[in-house]
């Protein structure tokens, strides 16, 4: 029976490892900034205007996928209170000119702002930008935005260079069988892949 139990146990815990492996872009560098490995641009900081009212700061995300490049904006606000139908006003976004991206190579695409498509809401107004690119990216990149409207505000963008990041964790599901649905990370690895 000892041994029985000492098999279940060992089974328990070497068959019960997971590894998690996530590949994904990541902005390595905005404008002459390095940043901490993360998906969004900070286009203006938290302020206090001239009524003595803090003013949020406004973000654009941005995502590589297969052929197209994903934007996103938003408004995030210091004070909690802020309605969301005033921040939902800054989801939406338009770009002004065409987008340049260029590879690792040197070799430059360039995208007419004619060809950027808009994803809508409901009540027709832009949520999401999608730039084809009419490629799959590989390597590091370099994304020329240039201009965008969001909201009733112009921004210009600075170039924004991504590379591709990785993200490896080893996790038990003991702890799951144990207490619940959350996972045991027992590894974690994180690094640029210069591909």
């Amino acid at each position: 029976m000892r041994k029985i139990i000492l098999l279940f146990i060992l089974l328990l815990f070497s068959g019960c490892i997971m590894l998690g492996k996530t590949i994904r872009y990541r902005i390595r560098r905005v404008g002459e900034k390095n940043t901490i490995a993360t998906s969004e641009v900070i286009l203006r900081e938290s302020k206090i205007n001239n009524i003595g009212v803090k003013e949020g700061r406004i973000v654009i995300y941005i995502y590589i996928y297969p052929n197209n490049i994903l934007v996103g904006s938003e408004k995030y606000y210091d004070n909690p209170v802020e309605s969301i139908e005033e921040n939902k006003k800054y989801y939406h976004s338009k770009i002004l000119n065409d987008v340049i991206v260029t590879k690792k190579d040197g070799k430059k695409i360039v995208i007419s702002k004619e060809k950027i498509k808009y994803t809508k809401d409901a009540e027709g107004k832009i949520t999401w930008i999608k730039i084809p690119v009419g490629e799959e990216l590989r390597g590091a990149v370099e994304i020329e935005l240039g201009k965008i409207k969001i909201h009733d505000k112009i921004f210009k963008v600075p170039k924004i260079y991504m590379q591709r990041y990785q993200v490896v964790g080893s996790y038990t599901l003991l702890e799951a069988l144990l207490s619940g649905p959350k996972l045991l990370q027992i590894y974690r690895s994180e690094k640029w892949l210069d591909d």
